[in-house]
């Protein structure tokens, strides 16, 4: 995998494919670095990775709106099968942004992108300007 996590994938034109090369990549980071520490002294540095995997969910999001996928839309058999496909990734990515959450201790934070498309009100959008539940 490239160091960037899809480069590879962009380089060929598989932007459907790219939400679950960043997404595994992140969390690759994440598992490595969380290792690393846990090694090292028993921490785990978990606060320091919810950055960038808010960072991989905003790219995905803003590949989402170049290439017309709603993330806020149920895909059924009408869906098309690459939009599908990136919407699989993009739900990795969600996975990843929320355990990363909340092993920082914010599992009880509501979040919202604002980069985020406008989302059927069925959907569920996550992180940036996190503000707690009340």
């Amino acid at each position: 995998m490239s160091s960037d996590g899809g480069r590879g994938g962009r380089e060929a034109g598989l932007w459907w494919a790219l939400p679950d090369l960043l997404s595994n990549h992140t969390r690759a980071q994440f598992e490595e670095r969380a290792q690393a520490a846990r090694e090292k002294d028993g921490g785990t540095d978990v606060e320091a990775f919810v950055p960038p995997m808010q960072e991989t969910h905003d790219r995905i999001l803003r590949q989402a709106d170049e290439h017309g996928v709603d993330t806020g839309a149920v895909p059924d058999g009408s869906t098309p099968l690459r939009h599908r496909e990136f919407l699989r990734g993009y739900s990795n990515a969600l996975h990843n942004l929320a355990t990363a959450l909340r092993q920082a201790g914010r599992s009880r934070s509501r979040c919202v992108s604002p980069h985020a498309p406008r989302p059927s009100p069925r959907a569920w959008t996550t992180p940036i300007g996190c503000r707690s539940r009340s």
